[in-house]
């Protein structure tokens, strides 16, 4: 835990590197002196690293507070830093965050999650509360982090009432500085998150969405484990939707 009112627990304050990074190869020990000594090294490496301290300002982190299990929205209280073009949406004058995005925030350190009255939530406790025994929604986290990383901007879809709603949706935009999330314009790209053990995205579903998105690309991802794969969808011909 950290110390001192200005500093809050989430991300490491760490003198020196950070231990190089190892592919599952480099993790399997053949029995060589060198090996065992190069997994040594690294393993002692994350051991320090797991074992410091998690500090920053709280001059730079946001603090965001969780309604309830039935809104699964939270509502930000304080606002910091310059990225809030892409992230939250506004009801009646207030920003509310959706828990991909807040979780996503808390990751890269930027952001503490409280309850109502509560203490600062850990990463763990964020995972618990938004993930846990949600496997789709699991999913659906995985992708939406994986597109953030690469530098995309990723919105969820406003649905209209007299239209269907399509779960596990995601649309997706190009970096860009001219953005602005009230008139964010069509996505680049429109995807789907699905499991290896769901079927194909339904042909009644692909058309809506190309009705629906008609600028815009159209894939699927897959989550299996740790892995993502995305799938694109050229034409309708290929899924005998004509």
């Amino acid at each position: 835990m950290a110390s001192g009112e200005n500093e809050t627990h989430l991300v490491f304050n760490l003198e020196g590197a950070l231990p190089a990074k190892m592919g599952q190869k480099s993790l399997n020990v053949g029995g060589t002196k060198d090996e065992e000594e190069r997994l040594s090294s690294f393993l002692t490496g994350y051991q320090f690293l797991l074992s410091k301290e998690r500090q920053t300002s709280k001059r730079n982190v946001s603090v965001a507070e969780y309604c309830s299990q039935e809104s699964g929205k939270l509502l930000l209280k304080v606002k910091k830093g310059g990225h809030w073009n892409y992230y939250g949406h506004t009801e009646k004058s207030q920003t509310y965050l959706y828990p991909e995005e807040a979780l996503y925030l808390q990751e890269c350190g930027v952001m503490e999650i409280v309850s109502t009255g509560g203490g600062p939530w850990t990463i763990q406790k964020a995972y618990h509360t938004f993930l846990r025994g949600n496997k789709s929604q699991l999913q659906y986290y995985q992708v939406y982090a994986d597109l953030k990383r690469s530098g995309y901007i990723v919105q969820r879809p406003t649905v209209n009432p007299s239209e269907s709603q399509i779960p596990h949706l995601l649309l997706v935009y190009k970096p860009q500085k001219s953005f602005k999330k009230t008139s964010p314009g069509p996505p680049d790209t429109v995807i789907t998150v699905t499991s290896p053990h769901e079927c194909f995205p339904l042909p009644s579903t692909v058309r809506e969405l190309r009705d629906r998105y008609p600028n815009s690309q159209v894939q699927y991802s897959i989550v299996n484990g740790k892995d993502i794969t995305y799938y694109s969808i050229y034409h309708l011909d290929a899924l005998r939707l004509t």
